[in-house]
Order: structure tokens, then C-alpha cells, then sequence
């Protein structure tokens, strides 16, 4: 089994790209007023539940447009989807720009280069608006991550991507502290951790931040993930706690884990 996070898996093949936004659902609308008034994300994440993966949604070149569907996710799109309906406050203008502001660097020029490909740019961006606080362990590890799996993976594509902007892009990532909760630790660290958090699967490259990401949700006091599955192809909670989910997923060597801050308020726009 093998996950990869960060859109690489748009490369392989796509099947268009920017859907036409045709508006909330009214089902899913109720959801969110819900969601709203108990300030709990779940009753917008659950109401996924059974929805397709799919990771060949995303450009894979320039001219780079949005897409829209509440029909299939990958593991990163479902975390977006679900930040940007919880704050749009059920209304389809407010959806949109969310969407577009947790997903790219500069909302104003959509392209390529600008989308948040590595999940490391995009909690940097998330936390610095007030959307999500980090989580920490009282033991973390450290260490530097020479982060270029991207743009090696591009050499030689012959795609429109300009391959030395997302080389400067991930020489802000590398640059920066990499620190997590190692496999080790996980167990102990969990007992800090409540349903809704988002949890990042720390990847084992080098070149590599994450391999994958979901929400934990308590099942009879232990975490579990709710995400979207490559392994089952769909959004589902997983069979095994997240301790367990770890040590099975060799490739995964910690996480970190952010709380979304429910008591923000949306972006003026």
C-alpha cells in the first residue's frame, strides 16, 4: 500500500480540470448550520462518509483552474472541502474563496506553482490565518528535511510548470525546523488529542514532508482516523487506531497534529 500526499499523484493522469461550481447542497447546508452551532466540524466531515477517492482531480499543469466536487477526494482535497464549507457559513460565494485561499499561496494568481503542493506551506498558511492551532507533544523530535520530491519529479516532464519557483518553494520549507511526534512517542502523545484535530503522517524520505492526513475522531476512548482512503477508495474511518495505523505503515515515521480553531471567525473578502 502507498499513500502520497502531496498531489503528486496528478502526474499520473487527470481527468480535466475545473468543474463548474454549481452551489451547496441543501442537505449538506444543514450540515454546516449544525456544524456551526455545536462548533464540531464532524457533522460536515461525516457527511462524506462513503464518498470516492479519487487522486486524479488536480492539474497537473498550467493553465491551473479550480476544482469543485463534492463527489470525490483525495486525502488532501477532503481536509480542504471540509475547512472551507465549516467557514463559508453555508454560503457558496464564502465556499469558494476559502477553498481557493486554503488551497493556493496567492488567491489573486492561480496557477501551478502557486497551489500549496507540500502540506508543510499549506498549515503554515492556515495557522498564520487563525484556522488551525499546532498540537505538541511534551517529546518531539527535530530535524532537516532537504524537501524536493516535487521538482525532481517534473525534470523532464516537458509540462507548463516552472520548475524553479517550486524550487524556491521548497527551499522555504527546508529551511524551516522539521519537528514531529515520533513513531515512539505516538501512543503517549494521543491522550492530547480530541475528534477533529487534523493528523499529518510524517513521511520516512527525506525529500518527502507527509504521506498522508485525515481527522482523528474518538472511537471508545482510543483515535482513529477519518480520512480518505487510497488503500479502500473512499472516505471511511479507519479499521485500526492510529497507534496501530502507524506501526503498519512502515513509511510513516510520526505526525503532527493541528486543531482547527472553530471560533474563528471566516474570511473577509
Amino acid at each position: 500500500m502507498r499513500f502520497t500526499l502531496i498531489y503528486l499523484f496528478i502526474f499520473i493522469g487527470s481527468n480535466g480540470f475545473a468543474q463548474d461550481f454549481k452551489g451547496i447542497p441543501a442537505d449538506l447546508k444543514k450540515e454546516i448550520k449544525l456544524a456551526r452551532e455545536k462548533q464540531n466540524i464532524f457533522p460536515v466531515a461525516t457527511y462524506f462518509m462513503g464518498r470516492p477517492y479519487s487522486h486524479f482531480a488536480l492539474s497537473k499543469s498550467n493553465p491551473e483552474k479550480v476544482y469543485y466536487s463534492f463527489q470525490d477526494f483525495d486525502c488532501v482535497t477532503f481536509i480542504e472541502n471540509v475547512l472551507a464549507l465549516y467557514y463559508s457559513n453555508g454560503m457558496d460565494s464564502s465556499f469558494v474563496k476559502h477553498l481557493i485561499e486554503f488551497r493556493y499561496v496567492h488567491p489573486q494568481a492561480i496557477r501551478y506553482e502557486t497551489r500549496l503542493h507540500y502540506l508543510s506551506s499549506a498549515f503554515e498558511k492556515w495557522t498564520r490565518l487563525g484556522f488551525v492551532d499546532p498540537i505538541h507533544g511534551g517529546i518531539e523530535t527535530q530535524e532537516k528535511k532537504n524537501i524536493h520530491y516535487l521538482s525532481s519529479f517534473l525534470v523532464g516532464k516537458n509540462l507548463e510548470v516552472n520548475v524553479d519557483e517550486l524550487r524556491r518553494s521548497e527551499n522555504q520549507i527546508s529551511n524551516v525546523p522539521f519537528t514531529y511526534v515520533a513513531r515512539k512517542d505516538v501512543a503517549l502523545f494521543l491522550n492530547q488529542v480530541k475528534s477533529g484535530d487534523i493528523i499529518a503522517f510524517v513521511s520516512k524520505r527525506n525529500d518527502l514532508d507527509f504521506k498522508h492526513v485525515g481527522f482523528i475522531t474518538m472511537v471508545r476512548g482510543k483515535a482513529y482516523l477519518l480520512h480518505a482512503s487510497q488503500e479502500k477508495k473512499l472516505i471511511c474511518i479507519s479499521d485500526q487506531d492510529v497507534s496501530t495505523y502507524l506501526m503498519k505503515h512502515p513509511q510513516m515515521i510520526g505526525i503532527q497534529v493541528f486543531r482547527p480553531n472553530l471560533h474563528a471567525a471566516s474570511l473577509s473578502f
